[in-house]
């Protein structure tokens, strides 16, 4: 009788963990349409929404089989952010962003995206309403914001129109509650509420002569909610993009508002004193991540003093090597005939780095100040490498075609290992612009002449090349 009770007990303990596995267990299938030149797809689910340590990102790929895919993630014990990457003979020719995941997801999906229809993409199975609604709220938003440059209308029309939008997809997630888990309903209110405050700041932020208005744009009511989502659950990976973009959003807009400069320690301790746990930690990794300049430089030892994150403070020390003062990683290139290049082959002179990649809206914004630069210093004195982080060389050389990111002051460059921009540059975003002095110490990372209308960026230059 023991003997057999015990036996009962084993398999019950054996089902459990297998239940257990199966709840941690994602499935991600998909159809790719074929006009889609793709031959293998890749999955990346990202613990805090990082891709700066490789223990932070869980990555599975697969060959297509017809135009059909399957991907099996284990070990899922929380709701991650992912990235679905497509490639052609291992080179990266499209990617899926913005997207997350819970335990035991088995999501399938057909993607018939094209220029015509850019959100043609439908979620099926067991997780896949959260994926469905979040690709409705980037279609709505994206679409609010080609009306408003198409328009141009006052600060009130702007406000309005957002807030809007923001009410009716809030009223829909809402309609749709009982699909969701609370953290993914969480999550969606998050990216709702975020972007209704975000693409109002954003907008006035980059077209500063609405500021003329003296209509106040921000919702506090909104506000008050996104702070309570915030904070809903201070651990979920998907939380703190949002809140961080929303947060540096606001703060850009009340200095531009206000006539200041950017001063990245008056945000850091913001950050720093605004939130608390897990997220405060994020928050400040990302902005130290975000602007590695001479502002945040003692910012770092600061964080790592209450940072108790183990992986967070490891990519806080990576960091901290590659901060103003610090030589530059020779970096080693390719120019569009393959002519091969070293960052130290640019010795005893001023070298701006600009990086973009193509099919980067914002990248194009900063080619104006960089022709202004080229324009203003002559090529012995200063060297402009335009360098893009394209893993796929045709889409390079496609940007270049354009003529939209890059001027002929530059010379057009490609990084000979793309992982190095991202391991010891932690350039994940563009357009990035660095600058190293004649002794190959760089002296500013993610400098953005956008911000002042390139006068900062000019001043540096102008002070480092009379040295």
């Amino acid at each position: 009788m023991i003997k057999k009770k015990l036996l009962l007990l084993i398999a019950l303990l054996l089902s459990l963990n297998d239940q257990t596995e199966a709840n941690n267990v994602v499935t991600i299938s998909g159809v790719v349409c074929s006009d889609y030149d793709v031959d293998s797809v890749s999955v990346l689910a990202m613990k805090y929404g990082m891709e700066y340590l490789d223990q932070l990102v869980l990555q599975k790929g697969s060959s297509l089989i017809g135009n059909t895919f399957k991907i099996r993630l284990s070990s899922i014990e929380h709701t991650m952010p992912i990235v679905v990457r497509y490639y052609k003979r291992g080179q990266r020719t499209s990617t899926l962003v913005g997207y997350f995941i819970e335990p035991g997801d088995s999501i399938g999906f057909i993607d018939r995206r094209s220029d015509k229809a850019p959100y043609d993409i439908v979620f099926r199975g067991r997780g896949s309403a959260k994926l469905n609604i979040k690709t409705g709220i980037t279609s709505a938003f994206n679409d609010l914001q080609m009306s408003l440059e198409r328009d141009r209308p006052s600060l009130i029309v702007v406000r309005n129109r957002t807030d809007s939008v923001g009410i009716l997809l809030r009223e829909t997630l809402k309609g749709r509650r009982s699909q969701l888990s609370s953290d993914a309903y969480q999550c969606l209110l998050g990216m709702i509420l975020a972007q209704t405050e975000g693409r109002k700041v954003n907008y006035v932020y980059f077209h500063s002569g609405l500021l003329s208005d003296t209509i106040e744009l921000s919702n506090n009511v909104i506000k008050k909610e996104l702070d309570s989502v915030l904070h809903f659950n201070n651990t979920l990976a998907g939380y703190f993009s949002f809140g961080y973009q929303n947060a540096f959003w606001q703060y850009k807009y009340e200095r531009l508002k206000n006539n200041r400069k950017r001063d990245l320690q008056d945000i850091y301790t913001f950050f720093k004193y605004s939130y608390s746990g897990l997220l405060r930690e994020r928050m400040v990794v990302q902005l130290l991540i975000d602007y590695k300049d001479s502002l945040t430089q003692g910012c770092i030892g600061d964080a790592l003093s209450f940072m108790k994150d183990k992986e967070l403070r490891a990519i806080l020390k990576q960091a901290a090597k590659i901060t103003p003062g610090h030589k530059a990683y020779n970096l080693a290139f390719e120019d569009i005939h393959g002519k091969h290049y070293r960052l130290s082959d640019f010795k005893d002179t001023v070298v701006l780095l600009d990086f973009w990649f193509n099919g980067c809206g914002a990248c194009t914004q900063t080619v104006s100040y960089i022709k202004s630069i080229g324009e203003r210093f002559s090529s012995d004195a200063m060297k402009i490498l335009s360098v893009n982080i394209d893993e796929d060389i045709e889409k390079w050389r496609n940007g270049l075609r354009s003529k939209i990111y890059t001027t002929d002051y530059g010379i057009n460059l490609h990084p000979k290992n793309i992982k190095e921009i991202g391991d010891i540059f932690n350039i994940y975003s563009c357009p990035t612009i660095i600058v190293i002095d004649k002794k190959g110490d760089i002296v500013s990372i993610s400098e953005d002449p956008r911000s002042d209308n390139g006068r900062s960026l000019g001043l540096l230059l102008n002070n480092l090349v009379k040295k």
